[in-house]
């Protein structure tokens, strides 16, 4: 599972979701709606599951899918444009799920707070929140990648304190 959900194939089939919503957002709303709804739980899923694997590829994989710069969507990144989509789409499930990868992301709320009418006019903001990003969530993945290592490093010590115990009991 996990090397399908970080795969080529799956990041150019969530892409494709959205690059289809934000074309024919205007034309079915509620479709796009849908779509937009299971593709960020995804994007939620990947990048917290990518933070605590401690595995640097599916990280790097992740937040550049999020927040790498996108040709297709206008030269903005997917969660620009979920934020994008965020304000012209009136669903609060969606909008809560969004705010939650901004969480997972460590993006300020007020980085989206204002947003023009028009996405291509958002490619600054685009390139802004991935740079705030890659700072964050280095910073978060280099915490927890030590968490790892001394948590291994207590695991070890219990294991071979429930070996001597085991020793001790047998003798």
């Amino acid at each position: 599972m996990n090397t399908f959900l970080f795969s080529d194939t799956f990041s150019d089939i969530i892409k494709g979701v959205l690059v289809d919503c934000y074309m024919n957002f205007t034309k079915n709303k509620t479709e796009s709606g849908d779509n937009l709804l299971l593709v960020s739980i995804i994007l939620c899923f990947m990048l917290k599951t990518s933070l605590n694997q401690n595995i640097h590829s599916r990280f790097y994989k992740t937040v550049e899918l999020i927040f790498g710069i996108n040709k297709d969507l206008a030269n903005n990144s997917v969660m620009t444009t979920l934020a994008f989509l965020k304000k012209k789409l009136d669903n609060c499930v969606f909008s809560s799920i969004v705010d939650y990868l901004m969480e997972l992301s460590k993006i300020p709320n007020n980085v989206f707070s204002y947003l023009p009418e028009n996405l291509s006019d958002m490619v600054n903001k685009s390139k802004d929140c991935r740079d705030l990003a890659l700072k964050n969530l280095q910073k978060t993945y280099q915490e927890t990648s030590k968490y790892k290592e001394e948590s291994n490093g207590d695991q070890k010590d219990l294991t071979e304190e429930l070996n001597s115990c085991d020793k001790e009991t047998t003798e």
